[in-house]
């Protein structure tokens, strides 16, 4: 009797684990097609979105450079501007690398993998932590505008942004060089492809100082200051609009004038602010799954998800990276005057 028993609970074990094995292999197996789905036209995507925001973000820097720089605001969009037409193109290379031909080019998935990362992963993940910095900065210096009006000129002068844009491009790349400079000074030889490559000369350093700045510093404090800083500008806004509807009648008209002006800009700030922290959503998801799965990985269980959100990650960022220019143009007539200019001439020589 107790042996029948036992045979009972030792088949009952063995449909259990047959059913999690079942399980698993469907959900790992649906991964999979999903991850291939995506990938065959992640690339064309990707290639489609990067040229519009190429001549997207050419145009903006063509437009404020001719348009001069009153404002110091006008410094910080340039600056974005060229942090975004390289996270732009950066996208691309990695959209390329990750083609069917590319990749093929290599015997082992593994080289296949780290070539796009090197080439196109990480330029990428460079310039998108870039334009996080100045997305942020530019918060930051909206935010003391409309904090200390009539201090802020003597604080934020041109010569200082100049000096906050240059130490933020100095910070952001620092790691990129420092990656760089690990590459190509060791072979290491690949015996069952019969192959040598480049290789790090330490590839934990490597891995540490990019997991630190790109994946913990860098977009913490960009997502903090922005949510910060926006908060402060939204509530300022109300703020401003319920004076000039209490004073519209009796306030002067200079005065009315200028608060629209400052409203306007705070607006442009607050709507760029807004659409960062969106296209950051799945950045911030991937990076706690990152901390709460261990298996959510490159090489882990679940690298088919993990390969996915990496895609998605960059398409966000690319579209952070391609649509400032609607919102200059649509918030900003002398932007747009000069926008609508610079292309019908362009059109005519064509």
């Amino acid at each position: 009797m107790e042996q029948e028993q036992h045979n009972l609970v030792n088949e009952t074990n063995l449909i259990t684990n047959s059913t999690d094995l079942d399980c698993n292999f469907l959900w790992f197996s649906s991964l999979e097609n999903l991850y291939l789905k995506t990938l065959a036209v992640f690339p064309w995507i990707v290639l489609v979105i990067g040229v519009t925001g190429i001549v997207c973000n050419i145009l903006i820097i063509l437009v404020y450079t001719k348009l001069g720089f009153p404002s110091t605001i006008h410094l910080s969009y340039v600056a974005l501007a060229v942090s975004d037409l390289g996270c732009v193109v950066a996208s691309m290379v990695y959209a390329v690398t990750t083609m069917a031909p590319v990749s093929r080019s290599f015997e082992t998935t593994a080289l296949s993998d780290r070539f796009s990362q090197v080439v196109g992963g990480l330029p990428q993940m460079t310039f998108s932590r870039l334009t996080g910095l100045i997305t942020a900065w530019i918060s930051l210096q909206r935010c003391l505008c409309v904090t200390y009006p009539t201090r802020v000129r003597l604080m934020v002068t041109h010569k200082v942004v100049k000096v906050v844009l240059a130490f933020i491009f100095t910070i952001g790349c620092f790691p990129i060089v420092f990656v760089y400079a690990m590459i190509g000074s060791e072979w290491q030889s690949h015996v069952p492809v019969n192959d040598s490559t480049w290789a790090l000369q330490d590839e934990k350093s490597v891995t540490m100082v990019t997991m630190v700045t790109l994946a913990l510093i860098y977009p913490v404090v960009s997502w903090v200051c922005v949510a910060v800083c926006s908060s402060v500008l939204i509530i300022k806004l109300k703020r401003n609009a319920r004076w000039r509807t209490r004073n519209a009648a009796g306030a002067a008209t200079a005065s009315i004038a200028t608060g629209k002006n400052n409203s306007h800009v705070t607006k442009v700030v607050v709507t760029v602010a807004g659409i960062f922290l969106i296209c950051s959503l799945p950045l911030t998801a991937s990076l706690f799954a990152t901390l709460a799965l261990p298996q959510f990985s490159l090489n882990g269980a679940l690298h088919y998800l993990y390969r996915i959100m990496v895609m998605t990650c960059v398409l966000t960022t690319q579209i952070n990276s391609t649509v400032n220019i609607v919102i200059f143009a649509v918030s900003g007539h002398s932007f747009r005057s000069l926008l609508f200019r610079l292309l019908t001439r362009t059109c005519r020589k064509r």
